[in-house]
């Protein structure tokens, strides 16, 4: 009795860590795929020479391409498909590079001092009406918005 129940507990290890393996391996694959079609969204983005087409509010992305928090804006939040779909729908989206010259200029008329910046401009008088300032995450962000376009 001893040796069948030795061999049967040298052989149930591997078989039981052959399926914990299995079964975790098939949710890092399910979680994979999930977070692939979560993240999928694209924007349209229009440059800042663009901003006078605008008839939507304007979306204002204010960012460098060397500062990490811009470049997870870019990797995790907006292409996030519930925020990018908000955000091609309700906005005329443009993204504006604080380093180029336009930029540059563009910072010093309203004063951006964090990277990243977004802003949401009006899109006859270009006044502000909210500023948000560093990264924001997909559903904080996308409460904000939607706080915005019920306020108009």
């Amino acid at each position: 009795m001893k040796m069948i129940l030795g061999k049967y507990e040298t052989r149930g290890i591997p078989v039981i860590i052959i399926i914990i393996s299995l079964v975790l391996s098939i949710c890092f694959v399910i979680s994979t795929l999930y977070e692939k079609t979560q993240m999928s969204g694209k924007i349209t983005w229009y440059s800042i020479d663009e901003i006078d087409k605008a008839e939507k509010l304007i979306f204002l992305d204010v960012s460098t391409k060397w500062f990490k928090p811009c470049n997870m804006m870019d990797e995790y939040t907006f292409k996030n498909n519930k925020v990018s779909s908000f955000i091609q729908s309700n906005f005329f989206p443009v993204k504006v590079d604080g380093n180029d010259s336009l930029g540059i200029e563009f910072c010093k008329n309203y004063q951006i001092t964090v990277y990243p910046t977004l802003l949401i401009i009006e899109p006859k008088t270009k006044n502000e009406i909210k500023r948000i300032e560093g990264f924001s995450a997909p559903d904080p962000l996308l409460k904000e918005l939607q706080k915005i376009i019920e306020a108009q």
